[in-house]
């Protein structure tokens, strides 16, 4: 049986005062998220860090509208497991978000996301990127199971 799984960000390259990823789990609309720093560098490292080893079968994320990245890369345990592309929103005049849904049959207790570079538009001032939150579905903990991914 699938639920959602409770997590909180372990690392980060860096954060815009605010908005350290504290509240990232939280499913509130006050909730921040985590926002990069002005003129970062790319890629920008997330460390999620679950409660525990679990198989992890969705992970899900919401863009923001307009400091959107375009690609996020996950890594498990150092092995890279793909990346996905987030659409510029252009078409929306920056007006809605994108929803991602990433399908995974994964076993672990961190999941790495590298964000690299932002897309570039007239909102974006300072080249910025925001996730609003994560939401991990899994299967139950694996008490007892040894190693990980």
């Amino acid at each position: 049986m699938s639920r959602k799984l409770p997590f909180s960000v372990l690392a980060r390259s860096g954060w815009e005062d605010g908005y350290s990823g504290s509240d990232i789990s939280v499913h509130t609309p006050l909730m921040k998220g985590w926002r990069s720093q002005r003129f970062c560098t790319y890629p920008q490292e997330l460390v999620l860090q679950l409660g525990g080893l679990f198989h992890v079968q969705q992970l899900q994320l919401l863009s923001h509208e307009y400091l959107i990245t375009g690609q996020i890369e996950l890594l498990v345990g150092g092995r890279r497991l793909g990346h996905i592309s987030l659409s510029s929103n252009e078409k929306s005049s920056f007006r809605q978000r994108e929803l991602k849904s990433i399908h995974l049959d994964i076993i672990c207790s961190e999941i790495k996301l590298l964000l690299h570079h932002n897309h570039i538009n007239q909102l974006n001032l300072f080249n910025q990127v925001l996730v609003h939150f994560y939401c991990t579905l899994c299967d139950e903990t694996l008490a007892g199971w040894i190693g990980s991914y």
